[in-house]
């Protein structure tokens, strides 16, 4: 029988990985992101998609293609709006990356600031909670 032998702590507990960009990016921070299959990083283009995490407001802008990203991946984080987000709705994508109140589809999280229009920054819970709706 084989014996697994670890050293150290072998969980990474923080909240945000470096990724590396698939391509340029206008202004990708507070969008949500989503891996390609190359493992690089790309802005969520579909509504409603499974996301990686969301792009820190400290990022750079614009991101060049191969360039270095750092995306949150759990816990609180800030996110740009695709439209009117009351506080404890379930958030998905649209088709620019941006958040939205989730009817269907991946849910990334849940408002905990409300967002009053089209691309105001709110607070949401990264929860990554998987399908919602019918």
């Amino acid at each position: 029988m084989s014996r697994l032998v670890t050293y150290g702590s072998t969980i990474n507990e923080s909240s945000t990985i470096a990724a590396v960009a698939a391509e340029e990016i206008e202004d990708a921070r507070g969008k949500a992101v989503k891996f390609d299959e190359n493992g690089k990083i790309k802005v969520c283009d579909t509504e409603n998609e499974a996301v990686a995490g969301i792009v820190i407001l400290q990022g750079i802008k614009p991101v060049k293609e191969n360039e270095e990203v750092s995306v949150q991946i759990k816990d609180i984080g800030v996110a740009v709006a695709g439209g009117e987000i009351k506080v404890g709705d379930y958030v998905a994508t649209d088709n620019q990356g941006r958040l939205v109140k989730a009817t269907s589809g991946f849910a990334v999280g849940m408002a905990v600031t409300p967002a009053t229009k089209e691309n105001a920054l709110f607070r949401v819970q990264i929860t990554k909670s998987g399908v919602i709706g019918s």
